[in-house]
């Protein structure tokens, strides 16, 4: 299976990734007695809201399907949030959620379903090279199975260029959520209000900038979100 990942109208192998531990000096500096657990995890619901609104993780990828209709098509630490584009052997497929497909099912291939949060499946079952334009976002849930020897979720990862470019809007996303949680010592309404206003500010111009951009793309299947 090859594998490229797209970004903002730049193709790019193998995406370098980082841990989402990178961000929390971001987050310690102006909430520093929340704890690392806490911080982690509203990073990553701060990285996923922002991916979700934003479209800014895009993922290339083709696979040759063969006997087995199921094919991973996104990072293990990822998951599927919307499909841009679908096709098997050029022709496009329409994306829909598994319950509307019937069982029986048959002919040529027509529809392009997600099975797992990183796992499609074509419906008919037809053979031939899949080819897929998907945003991604983080993976929900815990995997502790890593032989690093240290307790961390290895679905806590994200691109780099995410760090690079989104790191202050992602740890106002973390801030606003850890702010506005009742009963604890860092708890400050106000300031949870301010940093949701820069991260939803943020987020409005991004999702702009992607739609602007999406204008001049050749226009093939329609966006569907599980």
């Amino acid at each position: 299976m090859s594998v490229t990942t797209a970004y903002q109208g730049s193709t790019l192998q193998n995406v370098d990734t980082v841990p989402l531990s990178v961000f929390a000096p971001l987050v310690k500096v102006y909430c520093p007695d929340a704890p690392d657990p806490l911080i982690a995890d509203m990073v990553r619901l701060s990285v996923t809201d922002l991916c979700e609104r934003t479209r800014c993780w895009r993922h290339i990828v083709t696979v040759d399907l063969t006997d087995n209709n199921q094919a991973v098509v996104a990072p293990e630490y990822s998951a599927i949030h919307l499909f841009e584009t679908a096709s098997l052997n050029g022709v496009p497929l329409e994306p829909t959620q598994y319950s509307h497909i019937e069982a029986n099912n048959v002919g040529a291939a027509r529809y392009i379903t997600q099975v797992n949060p990183n796992t499609v499946a074509v419906i008919p079952f037809e053979a031939g090279t899949l080819e897929l334009t998907l945003f991604l976002k983080p993976r929900h849930g815990e995997d502790y199975s890593s032989d690093t020897g240290r307790p961390e979720n290895a679905f806590n990862i994200a691109p780099r260029y995410l760090y690079e470019t989104m790191a202050e809007p992602i740890a106002h996303g973390a801030l606003a959520r850890i702010l506005e949680m009742p009963g604890h010592g860092y708890t400050n309404p106000q300031a949870a209000q301010q940093y949701w206003m820069r991260f939803n500010a943020f987020c409005d111009r991004q999702f702009r900038h992607s739609i602007r951009g999406q204008q001049r793309a050749v226009k093939r299947a329609r966006y569907k979100d599980f």
